[in-house]
């Protein structure tokens, strides 16, 4: 296999991967609730309160609602950009 068929079959599947992700995040916002404390956004993502705190300075990290909540969806779509 060429190396440019190698990574056109890559970049398929990671396209395959992007898009099952994102319907992961729509089942599980519905499954599941679909607002997240800041504490459960550090629990999902095994991270800690200053680590989120960074993350949240950054302007492609989900900002949170109105109430303080994240949605849970938009947090696991930024994980699978990231």
């Amino acid at each position: 296999m060429t190396d440019a068929a190698m990574i056109e079959r890559l970049e398929s599947r990671v396209e395959s991967l992007t898009r099952a992700l994102s319907t992961l995040a729509e089942v599980l916002a519905k499954d599941h609730g679909a607002l997240l404390t800041r504490a459960q956004v550090c629990e999902h993502m095994k991270v800690s309160r200053a680590t989120l705190a960074r993350y949240e300075q950054r302007s492609d990290f989900p900002r949170p609602t109105k109430r303080g909540k994240f949605l849970m969806a938009d947090v696991v779509e930024w994980e699978a950009r990231r």
